[in-house]
């Protein structure tokens, strides 16, 4: 193994309208971060990136009056490499939300879910 890193983050937020006191929308109070990545013999990069985001509070606008609601917690778990085939040819490769999470960042917004990305990129030599 030629490099590893790793990184994490975490906040804890309370974010409020002053005149009202009352919480900002769509703002967590928890939120952590983690990400590893590896260099392997120079010719192979992987990561794995988890997010955890807590509930928050939001607004159902498809009613009148407004509803507040609280969306739930959810955690994501992300894969990505890439690896030199040869001196012009990378395969690169993601995996998002591999747990499959059912999620929403903002309330009645639903995401794409569990999704794989793959390229290949050639480089021409002049």
């Amino acid at each position: 193994m030629e490099a590893a890193e790793f990184k994490a983050a975490c906040t804890r937020l309370r974010a409020r309208d002053p005149p009202s006191d009352t919480a900002l929308l769509r703002r967590p109070r928890d939120e952590f971060s983690a990400d590893i990545y590896l260099r392997v013999f120079n010719y192979f990069d992987a990561s794995v990136s988890f997010l955890y985001v807590g509930k928050r509070t939001d607004r159902d606008f498809t009613s009148i009056p407004y509803q507040t609601i609280t969306l739930p917690a959810y955690a994501l778990l992300n894969v990505a490499f890439s690896a030199s085939l040869s001196r012009s040819l990378v395969l690169y490769m993601r995996l998002d939300d591999i747990l499959g999470t059912k999620y929403e960042t903002i309330w009645d917004y639903g995401k794409i879910g569990f999704s794989i990305h793959a390229e290949i990129r050639m480089a021409s030599k002049t």
